[in-house]
């Protein structure tokens, strides 16, 4: 939720009004986002609003200035504004109350607004995505002048239309348009590596040196063969010492040995190399 200081407004009417526009965070709550929370911040920052105190400033002339500070509650989101005007679903207008299946109809457009929820203000910048979104998804479905889609020869229509479409943008204005960067939102881990644990692998690199095959040691222990394969090369090049199986620390000047070893040092020889 953000606040967004309108003007100062002072009572000498010789004086211009100060302009302070802008907007930031007021404070930030750990906790879990609900009607009642929504409500409750609101009441608490337009009580505070209410509290705010007139500041009088007074010149070396001797006039007096009393300055007033107007604050109100804009640029919300959706889900906060829909809380705030009442409005039960995300999809309807929440200054005229209009669903989707009404403003596909003329009549639609005379509806009348809430003037109370002017309030809460516009984001232009959602509302240039919204019409950009709108007006790519009209221009899938132009050819078959239809907004649902349905039946597969439609769906084949549709859907090449769209790659021509999302081709040109590109092509022309160096523009990805509707196509959502995969993994975004949840991250699925596409490897295995460096989450094996110790013991399933020192087992199979056993099974190795005591002549089974990689390949076949790898596949009885559910394990990569090249990961197999580059343990047992360690273990044999270093086997005195445990072989380092996470992933590398690109920033690492010594090894996990002489790691260990220099822990061990007192403080003395590390800065006086006694």
């Amino acid at each position: 939720m953000t606040l967004k200081k309108t003007h100062l407004r002072m009572r000498n009417k010789n004086l211009l009004v100060a302009q302070l526009d802008g907007h930031g965070p007021i404070k930030f709550l750990f906790k879990k986002e609900n009607a009642d929370l929504v409500r409750n911040t609101e009441k608490e920052i337009i009580t505070n609003i209410e509290n705010l105190i007139p500041i009088e400033i007074k010149t070396k002339e001797g006039h007096s200035y009393i300055i007033e500070v107007d604050m109100m509650l804009t640029m919300l989101d959706g889900s906060i504004g829909n809380v705030l005007s009442e409005t039960n679903s995300t999809m309807k207008c929440i200054i005229c109350g209009a669903t989707p299946k009404d403003m596909d109809t003329l009549a639609g457009i005379d509806r009348p607004p809430n003037v109370d929820n002017y309030w809460f203000g516009l984001s232009t910048l959602h509302c240039w995505i919204r019409f950009f979104e709108c007006l790519l998804h009209i221009g899938y479905r132009l050819p078959i002048k239809s907004w649902q889609v349905r039946g597969p020869e439609n769906k084949a229509i549709v859907k090449a239309n769209k790659k021509r479409i999302q081709a040109e943008f590109r092509a022309k204005l160096s523009l990805i348009v509707d196509k959502p960067k995969p993994g975004m939102r949840t991250y699925k881990r596409k490897t295995d590596r460096a989450n094996i644990s110790k013991d399933l692998i020192k087992q199979a690199a056993s099974e190795v040196i005591n002549g089974t095959s990689i390949r076949k040691a790898a596949k009885n222990n559910k394990i990569d063969r090249t990961t197999l394969s580059r343990y047992v090369n360690k273990l044999k090049a270093t086997p005195d010492s445990d072989v380092f199986m996470e992933y590398a620390n690109p920033r690492q000047v010594f090894s996990n040995q002489q790691e260990r070893i220099l822990k061990l040092l007192p403080h003395t020889s590390l800065y006086f190399m006694v």
